[in-house]
């Protein structure tokens, strides 16, 4: 796909979505591959600007378990004093990072089921399934590097019987720069 109102403005995004033919078990299907690319020039904001993001699934010894490598970057010719948003996350757990001044972050994910339950809480909500994934980041920036380990519990669930899955889950990670730990509450849609 690729997006832009001019030949000056572009982004191009390569998506092979390969999720419709994994089996319910699997987290994520083992050979899942996204690539962001965004390219910008003459805005007013910079010359040049060239953002990165991908995202690499691979197969783990154990089928249903799942392998992330997660890179991101980007690069900035001539800023001409005007925050250009970048494509670059912050490492899990760093809540104060100016994320516009991050240079690249690299993740290494390890997902794994822990059990199914499909069980129905009061009408409610359905569990279906309940995951980990174990995680290490690192960001870099022009003054040093941001490095963080940690696990996260989450559940797969439906509420009030819409068919719309909601994941929730809790987040654990260990700044290495800090030698802190910090907690998170995580909410997401599946859309």
């Amino acid at each position: 796909i690729l997006q832009g109102d001019n030949t000056d403005n572009a982004r191009f995004i390569a998506l092979t979505k390969l999720q419709a033919g994994k089996p319910y078990r699997y987290l994520y299907h083992p050979w899942l591959q996204q690539v962001v690319v965004a390219y910008y020039s003459g805005m007013g904001l910079a010359d040049n600007a060239l953002s990165v993001v991908a995202n690499f699934y691979f197969p783990s010894p154990i089928s249903t378990h799942s392998i992330r490598i997660g890179m991101s970057g980007r690069y900035i010719d001539k800023l001409n004093g005007v925050g250009l948003n970048s494509m670059v996350g912050a490492p899990r757990g760093f809540r104060y990072i100016n994320t516009n001044e991050l240079a690249g972050l690299f993740s290494l994910n390890y997902s794994f089921p822990l059990f199914y339950p499909d069980c129905d809480v009061a009408r409610l909500a359905y569990i279906k399934r309940l995951y980990a994934n174990a995680f290490a980041d690192m960001a870099v920036d022009n003054i040093g590097s941001y490095k963080s380990v940690g696990l996260e519990l989450n559940a797969n669930l439906n509420v009030l019987q819409i068919s719309t899955p909601i994941t929730i889950g809790l987040r654990s990670s260990y700044l290495l720069n800090t030698k802190n730990f910090a907690f998170d509450f995580l909410f997401n849609i599946d859309v």
